[in-house]
């Protein structure tokens, strides 16, 4: 496919991830100059810590090893006198902690991270779902990441294993993004009516259901047509290791697309 100018890439931050983790001479990322626009996982903001009195005083009464070692890491990225008490010098700390590639590692055999269960976590619950909504969560091997994680991986796992230690009554847990969460964070960050075309990739079996997902949350803007971004179907393959239980099996998608979002 070619275009009169270079095009805006949006992706969600694992598939920029793999992108760039790529050697295919067919797609390099890094061809767009730049031009890019990745919904990232989310950073820690003030209004994230209701106290920060009451998370730094958790830490300090430790009793799990894991509670000892962010206490640990959260004191050395913490430089000078600069209180912890202050929300916005403990948010400081604790984005620097995000970005670690290598903070996964000291949790080993010490932390499990929770698996997410759609059908009833917060924020967004949806019963429908069923088990269809599991997401198997663990750390990563270090073995397979000797030279740290990737960029928006690292955020990723390190949100997930500060959020697993410190309670959700101190501190809020960041919103899981869909299609649609994408889609609409992305139209704040540029000018839809600078928009005419969307092409949309995916998996060659969801891609039916990414680009219906993508014309609904286009509704106001009439203007944008939507496309697939890869003709035709090639062939699928199916991961019964995936951490998504409706991505394992073809049988678990055509039961997943069939629940009305």
């Amino acid at each position: 496919m070619t275009f009169s100018k270079p095009p805006l890439v949006l992706t969600q931050w694992e598939i920029y991830d793999a992108l760039t983790d790529l050697e295919d001479d067919h797609f390099d990322i890094r061809q767009f100059g730049g031009n890019e626009l990745t919904i990232s996982p989310p950073s820690f903001y003030p209004e994230d810590i209701d106290s920060p009195q009451m998370f730094v005083n958790f830490l300090k009464k430790v009793k799990l090893p894991s509670e000892k070692i962010l206490w640990e890491k959260l004191n050395t990225t913490f430089s000078g006198n600069r209180s912890l008490f202050i929300v916005e010098n403990l948010i400081e700390h604790l984005n620097r902690l995000l970005v670690d590639p290598f903070l996964f590692s000291a949790f080993t055999n010490v932390l499990e991270l929770p698996d997410l269960r759609r059908w009833v976590d917060p924020p967004n619950p949806r019963p429908e779902l069923g088990h269809l909504g599991l997401e198997k969560r663990c750390l990563p091997d270090f073995a397979m990441y000797p030279d740290g994680l990737r960029f928006f991986q690292a955020q990723r796992i390190n949100r997930l294993i500060i959020e697993t230690i410190i309670p959700e009554t101190i501190l809020k847990r960041g919103e899981y993004l869909g299609v649609g969460g994408v889609l609409n964070q992305a139209m704040k960050s540029i000018d839809p009516l600078n928009v005419n075309e969307i092409y949309v990739y995916g998996h060659p079996a969801h891609q039916d259901w990414c680009l219906l997902q993508t014309k609904k949350r286009l509704g106001a803007y009439s203007h944008i047509q939507a496309f697939h971004g890869l003709p035709g179907q090639e062939s699928i393959t199916w991961n019964r290791q995936a951490a998504q239980l409706w991505c394992r099996s073809e049988a678990n998608w055509k039961a997943y697309i069939s629940i009305k979002p």
